[in-house]
């Protein structure tokens, strides 16, 4: 539900070869049993990852589907698995149980799966709209249900400002995990897994403060005729462990991340550009404190 954060897969992730089915429109279905749903749209992925601390060629699974069961409300539920790979089972039996999420035992025993929920409702009445939302995923599985879940809220108003259409969010994540009633999980287990990183090329495939973190943002956008600016500013806690494992610092570490950026429609695509100012280090992803530049051009075909 978050246009900034996702919890189980975002665009931390460095691309992966992958095959998709998806659903772009949303329609109701017309089956009595569905048809309370409302419109529903949705999608399903295989891929391949690697990574030095997982099997070699590791298989990606992934799906997700988002129903508006009445006006304003949307649901939105996702799942990934990693599985199979060098060494690891990757046969019919192992896929049928990946599919089902029977992993705890079994050919699919070394599956690292991840599950969860979100949930966004429109206030379409409140200045020029406004939302609020919120996603919980879970790391693990308990009588076939995710648990130990990782966490993030936000709060979204549309306005003007100048005259100036704009949108502000105020987001809260929150990948510590807390141990389970049956002493299972705890600090660290976001994004871990005894088999499989969920990882690709070093870089997590969740939310890009990988696991045992916090941060909390205030983003806005601002219309600026053919122009969009941007700018942020954040409080960030890596590592409240202070794991020496953890993939962004060795060491707890917290600060102020700010930036400031500007986009324009360019030749069937966005040209942007960004400044941004960490005052904080992150020793083990080799980020130092200080200012960065960025000029980028993105393009869908």
């Amino acid at each position: 539900p978050s246009n900034y954060t996702r919890l189980i897969l975002s665009r931390n992730a460095p691309a992966f070869h992958s095959a998709y089915l998806r659903k772009s429109e949303a329609t109701a279905s017309d089956l009595p049993l569905l048809k309370w749903l409302g419109p529903w749209d949705g999608e399903v992925f295989f891929g391949v990852t690697d990574d030095a601390g997982q099997p070699d060629d590791a298989l990606f699974f992934g799906m997700r589907a988002r129903f508006r069961p009445i006006e304003n409300l949307e649901l939105d539920f996702v799942r990934t698995a990693q599985f199979g790979g060098a060494g690891q089972p990757q046969d019919g039996e192992t896929l049928l149980r990946v599919l089902f999420g029977s992993t705890n035992s079994g050919a699919a025993s070394g599956a690292n799966q991840m599950a969860g929920v979100g949930i966004s409702y429109s206030f379409p009445g409140l200045a020029e709209g406004a939302r609020i939302y919120y996603q919980a995923v879970g790391e693990d599985e308990a009588g076939g249900l995710p648990s130990c879940f990782l966490q993030l809220g936000g709060v979204e108003l549309k306005t003007s400002v100048f005259g100036l259409p704009s949108t502000f969010t105020l987001e809260h994540t929150d990948t510590r995990v807390d141990f389970s009633s049956n002493n299972f999980c705890g600090p660290n287990t976001a994004y871990n897994n005894a088999t499989y990183a969920y990882t690709h090329r070093g870089t997590v495939l969740g939310s890009a403060i990988d696991s045992e973190s916090v941060s909390t943002a205030l983003y806005a956008s601002h219309d600026i005729g053919s122009l969009v600016a941007d700018w942020s500013v954040g409080h960030y806690q890596i590592n409240d462990q202070s794991n020496p494992a953890h993939r962004l610092s060795s060491t707890r570490t917290d600060g102020i991340l700010v930036s400031a950026g500007i986009s324009q429609a360019l030749l069937g695509g966005t040209l942007r550009a960004q400044i941004v100012h960490q005052d904080f280090e992150l020793d083990t992803a080799d980020m130092p404190a200080g200012t960065r530049l960025g000029l980028s051009f993105e393009a869908s075909f």
